[in-house]
C-alpha cells in the first residue's frame, strides 16, 4: 500500500501552513522586538525565532497532540516504525533536523529528493529519529502488520546508494549552513 506514506507535495504544503501560523504568533513578539532595538539583526531574529518554532513543531508532532495545524489540515500524522505516537523526547530531537532541512536552501531540495526517492517517502529528520509521516486514514493500518501499513516495514530496510548519498549530503550541508550561522554569530559580536 503506497499511498500510505505521505508525499512531499503535501507535506510541503502542511509546512507552509505551519510556518504561516509560526509567523502569526511571532509577528508580536517580532514587533516588540524591533521597538527594544533587538531586530535589527537577522541573526539575533534567527535567535528568537529557532527556539518558539522548535517548540511549536516538537509539541504538535509529540504524542501530546494530533499534529502540527498543516498536519491535520493535510490529514498526515508522525508516527514511529509501529505505528505509534511520538514521546517528546523524539518529537524535540526530530524538530531541529526538520526546521533545518525545511528552510529554503540546498538542504531544503536534498530533503525533497531523498522524500521522492525512499520507500517510506521518509525525510532526514525522518531516518535519523526513526519515524514516519503517514496519512491519516491509512494509520487506521498501522497494527495491522498483513494490511501493508507502517508496522509491516522493518526499521532495518537497506537504503539504495542514492539515499545514501543524499543523506550524506544533506549531512555535509547542514555542517556547512550551522558552521556558517556560528561564524556569523562572532562576527556579530562588538569588538573589545
Amino acid at each position: 500500500m503506497t499511498d500510505v506514506y505521505a508525499g512531499w507535495g503535501t507535506r510541503t504544503i502542511a509546512y507552509t501552513i505551519d510556518l504561516v501560523v509560526c509567523s502569526l504568533f511571532l509577528l508580536p513578539a517580532y514587533v516588540i522586538a524591533v521597538f527594544q532595538g533587538f531586530g535589527d539583526d537577522p541573526l539575533r531574529i534567527l535567535i528568537l525565532w529557532a527556539p518558539a518554532v522548535w517548540l511549536y513543531f516538537s509539541f504538535f508532532d509529540s504524542e501530546l497532540q494530533p499534529g502540527t495545524p498543516g498536519k491535520q489540515v493535510m490529514e498526515i500524522i508522525v508516527t514511529d516504525y509501529l505505528g505509534k505516537p511520538l514521546p517528546l523526547g523524539r518529537a524535540l530531537a526530530r524538530a531541529p533536523l526538520k526546521i533545518l532541512f525545511g528552510m529554503p536552501t540546498i538542504l531544503s531540495l536534498l530533503n525533497v529528493m531523498l522524500i521522492a526517492r525512499t520507500t517510506r517517502q521518509q525525510g532526514v529528520q525522518d531516518l535519523v529519529v526513526a519515524t514516519l509521516a503517514v496519512r491519516r486514514k491509512a494509520s487506521a493500518f498501522a497494527d495491522d502488520t498483513d494490511t501493508g501499513g507502517p508496522a509491516a516495514v522493518s526499521a532495518s530496510t537497506s537504503s539504495p546508494l542514492t539515499v545514501n548519498l543524499l543523506i550524506i549530503l544533506a549531512a555535509l550541508g547542514s555542517v556547512v549552513i550551522l558552521s556558517a550561522l556560528i561564524a556569523a554569530f562572532f562576527m556579530s559580536l562588538p569588538s573589545a
